[in-house]
């Protein structure tokens, strides 16, 4: 998952984005992502104007989602 903001202070916009990926060795050591794979159908968007109540039931129902879709990649990956 990735969080990010725009705009100053308490006046912007904030986004989550969530995706899957696999990582695999590379031949000078470390990792590579790759198979990269969005978990969200959208993006979660909040502003400072939203009620906290209100983006705390939204994000809920979207992070729901967003690990159903991560889960069922996960799925199909270990079952390859």
């Amino acid at each position: 998952m990735s969080i990010h903001g725009y705009g100053h202070n308490d006046t912007g916009i904030m986004a989550a984005s969530a995706l899957t990926d696999r990582r695999v060795e590379k031949e000078e050591g470390g990792t590579e992502p790759v198979q990269v794979q969005p978990a969200s159908v959208d993006l979660f968007q909040f502003n400072y104007a939203e009620s906290l109540d209100s983006i705390k039931e939204r994000f809920r129902d979207w992070l729901e989602s967003a690990l159903a879709i991560a889960l069922g990649e996960w799925k199909r990956l270990i079952s390859a």
